[in-house]
């Protein structure tokens, strides 16, 4: 097994970010208005368990989604909005949270995105 480096480990987490941001995006269609169990869209996208968890509070933290009421409850931000365009419209080019879409490998080794 060859051993995870510290550099892939970060890269590792900004591409399930932006997957879980991708993901609520979609759903959402790009709406502030629109909550969602992000827990629950996550694992659609392969995010579980402590990804899921690291995910989501550095997503809260950053101001790109809003917590509402009990468990992942959760609603887009207009700086998560921007964020997820700036990454899908220039894939070549990491935004300030998330790495180059076009360097994000796939979760379970298909060759699609998310």
């Amino acid at each position: 097994m060859k051993p995870i480096t510290l550099y892939t480990m970060i890269e590792k987490k900004k591409a399930n970010r932006f997957r879980v941001m991708a993901a609520l995006y979609e759903f959402t269609n790009g709406s502030t208005q629109k909550w969602v169990d992000l827990k629950g869209l996550a694992a659609e996208s392969q995010i579980t368990g402590q990804n899921f968890v690291d995910a989501y509070k550095y997503l809260k933290d950053a101001k790109l989604i809003r917590a509402a009421g009990a468990g992942y409850t959760s609603f887009l931000t207009h700086n998560g909005i921007v964020e997820v365009e700036k990454a899908v419209t220039n894939p070549d080019i990491p935004t300030t949270h998330f790495p180059a879409v076009d360097d994000i490998g796939p979760v379970n080794g298909d060759k699609e995105l998310l």
